[in-house]
Order: structure tokens, then sequence, then C-alpha cells
């Protein structure tokens, strides 16, 4: 499986590249790092905090509302490091939300909706947010779901209800029944910021993570016993190339601080383990993801979509990931992939392993071998990060003052590698039980510097026993098809064991299932190689099993650790009946954190 599906290309910047004005980001300017004026980096855009959209809140107005802390000032350790700041200290937020995001945005706003003191950290300027080169594909209920109006106008490229997905030879092939928006990236991500700003949050765009702020607390939130560790905020600095700017320091306190800063996960990663584990993703989960959008201006290709086609193709075999094709306006086609990081792809033949090829190199090789591309290229690249984490979600996404979403939570669709819907459903969930803890908090006189992650864990139980249960499903799936050779996928589609009635769900983020009769009719498909069909429904019994187990995810953290030990015994099965064996490395940030 692969990366989030293709998307408009972000415009501006280079030669050929079109562009379009994004609306303005509403909301005043504010200061920030000694500078006033609007557009800089660090710059604050939104309401005052301690006041909403709707008007003043005494509840929160009562408490500090000066948005960056002039004291506690200091030399910030280095990455990993932690400051340990002192228990008691009255927060300058509600809720500190990192990342501006799909995910980002929503916890933002939802949490800002329900009365909290919200900060918005943004490395990126304020006019940069959302603006991605990949990935801009989304399904139409997920607006609907969540009460949003669905993109029109400029920010809706195209509709889409159509995917033919081909097998690793090209020689088969099924089609799907796919719902499918195509959106201009930028335009979105700068609604989604208008719709958190216009709900009370403060933006601090060009803003970044330096290191996290720990505290004890006495356990269970003022009860006798021994401390317990949890965040209490961050410190932050002016996002650069570095300086003496990137020198300063500021700290930023909340009872809770939501990290949705994408794949790389700035809060989460500098947590020390006392607080949250130290979880590590593995190269076999993780996507390489790469994009260009090239003119058509040849003879008519069969691969490429033809003009007026509802939807895009999906070609598999490309490194156990896949390539789509997309025709776009005005004579263009974006062609992207996904492919796992990992040094040796299965053996496809004679002669044992193959090196891995780059995404790059395998967009590029598509487009030369098809008659109707072209060499000019209108963009190209990846979205905020070349990486996209492609497996279920982190064991728990809550501590003592922490919740990670989106990217940070590893919550990306494990069966096609979309990632927009589930970062904007799980940021809703996050950024509204944020705000209740908060003021169960608040309303308890509670003096702890951090909310426990009792009153947290509904945000862990609500996308367990919903999307996570899916997506532990579809991560089964996944593992299969990773693990098997390009002649076994061709083989299966060939002989219509595995088509439409699966890829269709999968493709918009669902398990499928088989009555008595299919498992009947692929039994009798696949007579001829039983081995791989055991394979097949050994795989399809442990995604079930689970599914049902995160369905069952405990409703405390008390039942945490017997849980995680069960979905990794359920993990370990399913490793040994693959093959599979999981690898790691260091992933390097572009740009730093």
């Amino acid at each position: 499986m692969g990366p989030r599906s293709p998307g408009r290309t972000v415009r501006g910047g280079g030669p050929g590249e079109r562009t379009r004005v994004r609306p303005e980001v509403r909301g005043a300017g504010g200061g920030g790092w000694g500078d006033s004026r609007g557009g800089r980096p660090g710059h604050r855009v939104g309401p005052r905090h301690g006041r909403s959209a709707a008007g003043s809140s005494p509840r929160r107005d009562s408490r500090r509302t000066d948005s960056v802390k002039n004291g506690g000032m200091g030399v910030m350790p280095k990455a990993g490091e932690v400051a340990v700041g002192t228990a008691g200290t009255v927060g300058d937020y509600d809720v500190i939300v990192v990342g501006a995001g799909s995910g980002g945005c929503l916890a933002a706003m939802y949490a800002a909706r329900r009365g909290a003191r919200v900060a918005l950290v943004e490395r990126r300027p304020a006019d940069k947010i959302g603006a991605k080169v990949s990935y801009d594909s989304i399904k139409p209920h997920a607006f609907d779901e969540l009460g949003l109006p669905r993109p029109e106008g400029e920010e809706l490229d195209a509709e889409g209800s159509r995917l033919r997905i081909y097998s690793p030879s090209k020689k088969h092939w099924a089609d799907c029944d796919v719902p499918n928006l195509l959106v201009h990236r930028g335009l979105l991500g700068q609604r989604l910021l208008r719709y958190a700003l216009e709900a009370g949050a403060e933006l601090m765009a060009g803003t970044e993570v330096a290191g996290v702020v720990v505290e004890g607390s006495d356990g269970g939130g003022g009860q006798p016993g021994s401390k317990v560790a949890g965040l209490a905020g961050i410190r932050v600095r002016q996002a650069g190339d570095g300086g003496q700017a990137m020198a300063v320091t500021r700290e930023l306190r909340a009872p809770v601080t939501i990290d949705a800063g994408g794949f790389f996960a700035p809060v989460r990663r500098r947590l020390p383990p006392e607080v949250f584990p130290a979880y590590r993703i593995a190269r076999e989960e993780t996507i390489h993801g790469y994009r260009e959008v090239r003119r058509l201006n040849g003879p008519d290709d069969p691969l490429v979509p033809p003009e007026g086609y509802p939807g895009y193709h999906d070609f598999l075999g490309y490194e156990s990931g896949y390539l789509w094709a997309v025709r776009e306006a005005d004579g263009w086609v974006n062609v992207g992939i996904g492919v796992l990081d990992r040094p040796i792809a299965p053996d496809y033949g004679p002669g044992g392993g193959k090196p891995v090829r780059g995404a790059n190199a395998l967009v590029r090789d598509f487009c030369a071998g098809s008659p109707a591309i072209t060499e000019e290229c209108a963009a190209k690249g990846h979205g905020g990060s070349p990486y996209i984490p492609l497996r279920r979600c982190l064991p728990r996404l809550v501590a003592n003052g922490f919740m990670a979403v989106g990217d940070a939570a590893w919550q990306v669709c494990p069966g096609t590698g979309y990632g927009i819907y589930s970062s904007m459903a799980a940021g809703r969930l996050a950024g509204e039980v944020a705000a209740k803890a908060v003021a169960r908090g608040m309303e308890a006189g509670n003096p702890a510097p951090f909310a426990p992650a009792a009153d947290l864990w509904a945000y862990d139980v609500a996308w367990k026993h919903g999307l996570g249960a899916n997506y532990a499903f579809l991560d089964a799936i996944r593992l299969l098809v990773t693990s098997l050779p390009e002649a076994d996928v061709d083989w299966l589609m060939g002989r219509k064991i595995v088509g439409s009635p699966e890829f269709s769900p999968i493709w918009v983020g669902k398990p499928f299932r088989y009555a008595v009769g299919d498992y009947l009719v692929r039994g009798v498909r696949g007579a001829g190689r039983p081995g791989l069909i055991l394979k097949l429904l050994a795989t399809l019994s442990v995604a079930r099993t689970l599914e049902r187990h995160y369905r069952n995810a405990p409703v405390t953290p008390t039942g945490a650790q017997a849980w995680e030990r069960r979905e990794l015994e359920l993990y370990e099965r399913l490793y040994r009946r693959l093959g599979v064996t999981l690898t790691y490395r260091e992933f390097a940030e572009e740009g730093g954190g």
C-alpha cells in the first residue's frame, strides 16, 4: 500500500508553476519575539487569549493572559533533554497545540469552542500553513461527519467517483467505486486555520519546539502518594536557520499539550520515558512519498486516465507501495508514489532480493515510459516531510498532560496512506477531550500542573474503538500485501481472488467482510496455490482479531499495559506467519525540529 492519494500542486515558487492567491488569515497581529508587525516569524494571529470569537470567558480571564511568559528564561537543554519546572505554577494557556496542519487546526478549533485558552504553535509562517506539494485527496464524507462545509470553488480541484487499481504486471486491474475529492491543500489549510482563530485560538507562527517542561505531581491528581511525572508545557523559539534569535527560548505552560507536529513529533520525541514510552517506528512501517506534475502532449496511453475520467489510476508493485496517476485540468497529469523505507525488497524472481529504488526514480521511470507524458514539469516534491507512518496507531495516545494527533500519533490509514481525514477526526476528538479535562480540573480546584492521563483517556478510547479498529484490520492486510512477491499479488488479482470487493472498502478506510460463499469461491479459484490461500486466510483471521482487540481497548489507563502486551502477541504471530522482520534506523528531519 502507499501514500496519500494525489491532489493539486501548491503553486508558485518555480519556473512554470502556477500561482493562486490564498485567503488572508483573519485576526489582529500581535507581538512576540520583540516584533509587533504581522507576518514575521513568531507573530501571533487571532484574538487575545481569554476571549473567544463569541466574547470573553470569566473563567479564563481570571488567569494569566500574557501570551508568552516573561519569566522562566534560560538556556534550553539540547534536543531530547528536559527542563524541570516547579510544581504548582499557573499556566499561560489551557491547551497548547503544536502543529497547524489539518489535525492541529481542528484540535485548536474544538478546544477553543469549548472555552479553552488555546495556543497554536506552528514553525511555518502563517501564509504557508496548509501548503503542501502532495497528498491532497480526501473522502467527501469526512467534511459531513465533522460538520464542516465541503470544499468548493477554488478550494476544490476535482471530484471523482472511480478508481482503477492495476496489478504489478499491469495485465490485471480492478475497477472500484471510491468517492474522492482532490483539494487545493493550501486553501483548505487556510480555511481550517481560520476556523481555529475564529473560535478563539491564538496562533504563534514561525515558532518551533525547543524542549519540553516536565513536572512532578501527587499521584492521582492531588491524591496522597508518590510523585508522578507529566508534561506541564513546552519551550519554544523562533524558527529559522540558526543564529542568535534561535538561542532565545520562551516557556509556554498548559495542563494539556497536543502534539500534532507531523511524522517527527516534536513534542513526543522529547518526552522522557517516565512520561511517555519511547515508541519507535520500523522502516517496514514507513513510506517515502514523492510526486511530479507533468504536461500531457502525446498519443493516448491506457495507463493514464483519459480526459473526463471521474477518478484516477493506482498501480501496485512499486517496491511494495503503489504509484498513482490522476489527470488534472489543462493537460497535466499528477504522478506520485509511496515506497517502503527498507534496504532490500522481496525476491521477485531468481537471483535473490533487489535493492530498493528511490521514489523519485520510480516516478520518472513511469513518466519516461509513457508516450503521453512529456518532460515539462510544473511541480515536484513531497509534503512537509518525505516520510509517512503506515501502520496502526501508537499503542497509547495520551499521558499525563500529553496527547498525540495525526502523523505524530501514526494515525494514517494503513491501507492507503490517506491522512487528512484521520488527522481531522483525531483532532476533533483530542480538542474536545482536552477542553473537558481542563474544565474538570478547574472545577475540582486541582493544582496539578498537568491534566492526569485518566482525564484524557476518553480520546484514546474513542479513537481505538472507532477508526483505530478499522486501521488495525487494514494494517494486517498491508503486512500481507507488502510481504508478498509481486508475482503472487499478480496471481491473486488475475484469478480474481482479490479485487474490487476488497479494494473498494480498503480505499475508504474500512474492513472488508467475506460470507461463507465468498470463502468457497476463493478456495476454488485458488486451488492451485493452497499455501498462498492459507496465508491469506490466516491473515484475515488475525486482522479480525486485531479489530476486535481495538474495539475492546480498555476504557481506563489501568488495563493499558495488558492490552499492549496482547496486541504485540497478535502482531508477533502475524510476523512469523508472513516472514516479516522489522528493522529500525534514525530518521533525519529536514530542517530540524
